[in-house]
């Protein structure tokens, strides 16, 4: 006897939805860590994260938006 399998189509919206909400957290942490400069190597890296998740997260918010409108 076979199992039937069923998959289902992913939903655009909330994996656009959760996307957004882990990108936020992560701007969150890299700005916590970008004020604790003490640490000079770590600091650069974390400016260098920061710029590629803003940019991430303007792409993401301007996706979401664009396909919330009806």
């Amino acid at each position: 006897m076979q199992q039937e399998i069923v998959v289902e189509e992913p939903n655009k919206i909330t994996i656009a939805y959760n996307l957004e909400q882990t990108i936020s957290k992560l701007k969150e942490s890299v700005d916590l860590l970008e004020k604790n400069e003490q640490y000079n190597d770590a600091y650069a890296l974390v400016c260098g994260i920061k710029s590629i998740v803003d940019e991430f997260h303007k792409d993401v918010t301007l996706h979401v938006s664009n396909n919330s409108k009806p």
